[in-house]
């Protein structure tokens, strides 16, 4: 399973790396900063793991550009003022940041676990 984390928050992405990855060592992940950065790779993704707010290019716009419609999104933010213009047919859901980390792992394996046996 190929997984993106769009995230400008280093310490956050390395954490969900390191705690999605210890879970589930068959998931291979990509980590990107900014959106541009994002877009320059040519991959297509089970699961992006994506921002809404972002440097340059904002994580609601990123993810109307997402052309493989079997590509799911989770959203991250640190509000919930954006969430409503952000679902879409391939969104699966939103995380707080501002939630306990233990909640944003368990359910992001729960999203994992989904699109694991889908496309399985």
């Amino acid at each position: 399973m190929k997984i993106a984390v769009v995230e400008d928050n280093v310490e956050y992405s390395d954490l969900l790396y390191q705690r999605l990855i210890n879970q589930n060592t068959n998931i291979h992940f990509e980590i990107f900063n900014d959106g541009e950065s994002f877009l320059m790779k040519e991959v297509n993704f089970d699961l992006i793991i994506l921002d809404i707010e972002l440097p340059g290019i904002d994580g609601i716009k990123l993810s109307k550009s997402v052309i493989n419609k079997k590509t799911k999104i989770v959203f991250l933010t640190s509000t919930s003022d954006r969430v409503y213009e952000a679902f879409g047919e391939n969104v699966l859901g939103y995380l707080l940041k501002s939630n306990d980390i233990e909640v944003n792992i368990n359910q992001l394996s729960k999203f994992i676990n989904q699109i694991q046996v889908r496309t399985s």
